[in-house]
């Protein structure tokens, strides 16, 4: 399943209607159990007009859509999101990250694509750095996001901040 970071949908659907689009491949045309599960999970208004909502708010509906599409898949199924948190509040972030430990517990690959370095190291197991289309360094996230990585990557002075367990990353304004 593929979340693209524009999603365009001019029409009148509900939340719901939306995020049913999802169970279609499964020849469900309506909102079934998995669809409900996934909005509640989300914590979505399922009423609510698409076009009427946030940037976040539809971005959120979205990957609803994508993870019911792929939520009995297990380890056949492979999740490509593109910027999938980037509109998110932080309580809908933890919500999503949430749904992606249950993906990635039930084995589902996922390709996900983030420029939050904070959040990418939090929810991967190997991180792909690139920039300019090359790859700066690929593995677990300790050993990949250095600063001396982080700096060339981002032409900027950045810094590693370690608390416990917990590495945090920054760039220096």
């Amino acid at each position: 399943a593929v979340l693209t970071q524009r999603n365009s949908l001019d029409f009148s659907f509900t939340a719901e209607e939306v995020i049913a689009m999802g169970r279609t491949p499964y020849g469900i045309s309506a909102l079934d159990a998995v669809a409900k599960i996934v909005i509640a999970a989300l914590s979505i208004d399922g009423e609510r007009i698409y076009t009427h909502l946030s940037g976040g708010e539809k971005q959120l509906v979205q990957l609803a859509r994508v993870f019911s599409q792929v939520w009995e898949r297990g380890s056949d199924a492979c999740l490509l999101l593109d910027e999938p948190m980037t509109a998110l509040d932080l309580n809908h972030q933890k919500e999503v990250v949430g749904m992606l430990s249950k993906f990635s517990s039930e084995g589902t690959s996922q390709l996900i694509v983030m420029h939050d370095i904070n959040l990418a190291a939090e929810i991967a197991d190997i991180i792909v750095l690139m920039s300019h289309g090359r790859v700066i360094g690929a593995g677990p996230p300790a050993e990949v996001l250095t600063t001396e990585a982080l700096e060339k990557t981002f032409q900027a002075p950045m810094s590693v901040l370690q608390d416990g367990d917990q590495r945090f990353y920054k760039a220096i304004l």
